[in-house]
């Protein structure tokens, strides 16, 4: 059934059809997800997008920085922010690690100074979640890029 409707028209329902496909076969949901990235919007792009941010390689850094740089200031990029950075904590290559912080941290910077109270335990949670899983030099250089 998931195969059937994850070309449908309706980016909702091919979106849907994807995340079924992945809670059984996760390698062919990756496998789908990055030959219909391209040109998928709403629904599907966020599916794809959550899909590779979670079972992702070093590989799809590039996709995955530039989606999320290219996500407008909003409550999505704010959502998304966390499961950047849970993507980010996977990956061995520190100088992406570090370009993804550095996004990451210019989304907070580009959050209205009046907001920043309400965003910023989550956006510093998240990258918590990399410090933590990468260790001392990547929590100094978060507190640096923070300042």
């Amino acid at each position: 059934l998931f195969t059937q409707y994850v070309n449908d028209s309706s980016y909702s329902i091919a979106g849907a059809a994807l995340m079924g496909i992945a809670n059984s076969d996760p390698a062919r949901a990756m496998t789908l997800a990055k030959k219909m990235a391209p040109d998928a919007k709403g629904k599907l792009d966020e599916a794809i997008a959550a899909l590779i941010m979670q079972h992702g390689t070093e590989a799809d850094f590039d996709f995955l920085q530039k989606r999320y740089v290219d996500m407008p200031l909003s409550q999505a990029k704010m959502s998304a922010s966390m499961a950047f950075c849970n993507y980010l904590s996977k990956l061995s290559d520190l100088e992406k690690v570090k370009s993804g912080i550095d996004k990451v941290i210019a989304f907070r910077n580009d959050i209205p100074e009046a907001y920043r109270n309400f965003t910023d335990p989550a956006i510093k949670a998240a990258l918590d979640i990399v410090s933590n899983a990468k260790g001392a030099e990547i929590e100094t250089y978060i507190k640096n890029a923070l300042k």
